[in-house]
């Protein structure tokens, strides 16, 4: 018989990693994120304002269910001038050196100008 992990096992999961100091970063090469991906492999925006953000702890909203899911506010980034290079592919999530997940946007975005956002909400569902 096949393991079960039952919902409430899948949020307390989820909140020992909303837990973990956790990191938001953008990537800028033209990948499609892949179980088998590893950190090195995510390139991310140099100059032009870009640093990752903290994602804190206390911000997650944890939601039990089938499938259960932790969700984050939205994240702007707001460049100051134009990163190099300039085409932003979608965001990934590390703790420490490890990258846990990676999502790729609907459609590249090309920062043109200062005072271009892109926007995140980061959010992890397990089911």
């Amino acid at each position: 018989m096949p393991l079960v992990l039952l919902n409430q096992g899948e949020a307390f999961i989820l909140q020992a990693l909303a837990n973990a100091n956790l990191t938001l970063h953008l990537f800028t090469n033209n990948i499609m994120p892949q179980e088998d991906d590893v950190s090195g492999m995510y390139d991310e925006p140099v100059g032009g304002g870009y640093a990752h953000k903290t994602l804190l702890a206390g911000d997650w909203i944890i939601t039990e269910g089938g499938p259960s899911v932790m969700a984050h506010p939205r994240q702007d980034f707001i460049f100051s001038g134009i990163p190099v290079p300039a085409t932003i592919y979608g965001y990934f999530v590390r703790a420490g050196g490890l990258v846990l997940w990676a999502e790729r946007g609907a459609a590249p975005f090309t920062v043109q100008q200062a005072t271009d956002e892109y926007r995140v909400v980061p959010r992890f569902t397990q089911d």
